[in-house]
């Protein structure tokens, strides 16, 4: 894959009509080049431009020459554009000094002379997939804003360091990242569960949070982090009482301990993130046999008058308190009162995504209980509605904890929540995640490759004096990592480590480079190393492999 700088339409003079040209051939997802027929081979265009061969272009190059237009004019560029461009080549479009667009070129070069009083000049073309406009990618990230190098209709970039090839790197690699979280986006919506696994420190905690923060903020103008997203990290102790309800102890004036009914994390957040639906379920369940939704009934002064009601109990501790709930929906339903009383209301609730961080070290059977029915995504929302354990507990002083009603209470998960869970493959509390739970997960592994090492380190190295040794970190990182993987152990893909613990070495920034990677070795990789090899053999054969991989980091060259 290359990188080419280019122009269209560069011989129109009105810089007004280039641009037009050049927005009606983006609009086409084509760019393409041309030569003015006065100039082919023969003083004419005596010839149609896709049976010109090498001496055809090199008898108008030389009436080019011959009329004064450079060195062979637009004839020698077209000549490039149509022979040298190859699929999947990435090209900057601009008119003047200015980018356009960012465009991949997909199949090879044909010859059309369709819609001639619109393209004239673009006879010679390429289909071009639009990765994005440059107006709108600097408004969004104006780290990518550069001004390319007055560098004539056509050049291939060759100079890495160059201004323009840097700005081309940065931009095309916000666009890939854009696209993969957007595919994992889709993924997420579709199951309304995903999981991702992988070797350890391969970022997947991180990319989680990237995913969640792109639901919630796309197409929404009330987006609210600190309320639309959930986080607990799972460990061996954790059960059904602190995940969804349970008797806690409550220390009282006189010094007894006293137990109350208190919910768990996630089943707070489902009370935020079902105010709307918990208050449909509440009017209905009053008014119906089943407690079924009819959304076609929905009042916006009914929901209103019930805010404060479903609100309540939200603590300061608890991320957002009932002030923050309430003013929350209450923009929602201001920005949403003219939609249709249908359906389509559900489907523009605001998006609330919980993460379950190292989610297969508890016992998960226990920790969901009966809630693994309404994990179904044809279950969610009313659809999945269930009573939990305590529910027949929900009294009139359980105010703060209800979910629906407060006598003989009912859950489910709101329709517009979603779960992202991350683990490592090879944990050894893996097992406990039963076949029942897996089908209700989407999977997707992430892997220690070139791409994810790159991405992670770039990250975590940006701000610090080794941004610019990623490269040779890289290289250490996937000759220890093939190191791993063709040990005599049987250490798998999931057994590599990822970037996260490379990344480390900016704690150690000592000035004496190999210090700073010896540190790193001796305090983080050596030591997990020898928890993947112990007990396998003898400590003579384990002492011989961490001295192999110990190698492969080649601590006296950084790059």
């Amino acid at each position: 894959m290359n990188y080419w700088h280019m122009q269209v339409h560069p011989n129109e003079p009105d810089r007004n009509e280039r641009k037009k040209y050049t927005e009606a051939a983006l609009n086409r997802k084509i760019i393409g080049l041309d030569i003015k027929s006065s100039l082919g081979p023969n003083g004419q265009n005596n010839k149609p431009l896709d049976e010109w061969d090498d001496s055809d272009f090199e008898g108008c190059i030389a009436n080019h020459i011959k009329a004064g237009i450079g060195q062979g004019g637009v004839a020698r560029v077209l000549k490039q554009f149509r022979d040298e461009i190859q699929d999947k080549d990435i090209v900057l479009v601009r008119y003047g000094a200015t980018p356009v667009a960012l465009v991949k070129i997909e199949d090879d070069c044909f010859f059309s002379d369709d819609d001639l009083d619109d393209y004239i000049w673009f006879r010679h073309r390429y289909k071009a997939k639009i990765l994005g406009y440059y107006d709108e990618w600097v408004q969004k990230h104006p780290e990518i804003e550069f001004t390319p190098a007055a560098m004539g209709t056509l050049q291939p970039l060759i100079n890495e360091n160059s201004a323009t090839y840097q700005g081309i790197e940065k931009w095309k690699k916000l666009i890939e990242k854009g696209e993969e979280l957007n595919n994992f986006k889709s993924l997420l919506q579709i199951n309304n569960q995903l999981i991702f696994t992988g070797a350890p420190g391969t970022g997947k905690t991180y990319k989680a949070k990237q995913i969640a923060k792109k639901m919630i903020n796309e197409n929404s103008h009330n987006a609210d982090e600190k309320i639309q997203m959930g986080f607990v990290q799972f460990h061996p102790s954790y059960d059904y009482t602190d995940f969804i309800e349970g008797f806690r102890p409550t220390k009282v004036t006189d010094g007894n301990i006293s137990f109350e009914l208190k919910n768990g994390v996630f089943k707070e957040f489902c009370r935020k993130a079902g105010v709307i639906e918990r208050i449909m379920f509440n009017i209905a369940f009053n008014s119906t046999k089943d407690g079924g939704i009819d959304w076609s009934k929905y009042n916006k002064d009914d929901i209103d008058s019930k805010l404060d009601e479903f609100c309540k109990g939200f603590s300061s501790n608890a991320v957002a308190d009932t002030n923050d709930v309430k003013t929350f929906w209450q923009k929602w339903i201001k920005e949403n009162e003219d939609i249709p009383k249908d359906d389509e209301i559900k489907s523009n609730l605001p998006k609330f995504v919980f993460i379950i961080d190292e989610i297969n070290r508890a016992e998960l059977s226990k920790v969901f209980g009966e809630l693994m029915y309404s994990l179904e995504p044809e279950y969610r929302g009313v659809e999945g509605k269930i009573k939990t354990q305590y529910s027949n507990m929900a009294t009139e002083n359980t105010e703060n904890t209800w979910f629906v009603a407060q006598k003989d209470d009912w859950f489910f998960i709101p329709s517009n929540v979603y779960i992202i869970g991350t683990m490592n493959d090879i944990d050894r509390s893996v097992e406990v995640f039963d076949f029942a739970l897996r089908r209700r997960f989407s999977w997707h592994e992430i892997e220690v490759d070139e791409k994810n090492l790159r991405t992670v380190l770039q990250g975590m190295l940006k701000d610090t004096s080794w941004k610019n040794s990623i490269d040779g970190i890289i290289k250490k990182a996937e000759a220890l990592n093939k190191v791993i993987e063709d040990s005599q152990w049987g250490l798998h893909k999931g057994f590599k480590i990822g970037p996260a613990y490379f990344g480390k070495i900016k704690l150690y920034n000592d000035t004496n480079e190999n210090n700073a990677l010896k540190t790193l070795w001796n305090n983080h990789l050596k030591p997990l190393i020898e928890e993947y090899v112990r007990g396998r053999s003898s400590d003579k054969e384990i002492k011989k492999f961490l001295e192999e991989c110990k190698t492969s980091l080649n601590f006296n060259k950084r790059n």
